[in-house]
């Protein structure tokens, strides 16, 4: 059986602590919506372009 993972949206503030960010310094679009944990999962092998 597999570990089941959580599927609720992440705040912005908990995922930029995860990823050793200031918020303040993230894109609009990050600060202002929740992150499904997939999405965070997948930032390390698919960066946004900056």
């Amino acid at each position: 059986m597999s570990p089941t993972r959580c599927v609720s949206p992440m705040k912005p503030a908990a995922i930029a602590a995860e990823l050793g960010i200031h918020l303040t310094a993230a894109p609009e679009e990050f600060r202002t919506a929740p992150i499904a944990r997939a999405v965070l999962d997948a930032l390390p092998t698919d960066r946004p372009a900056v």
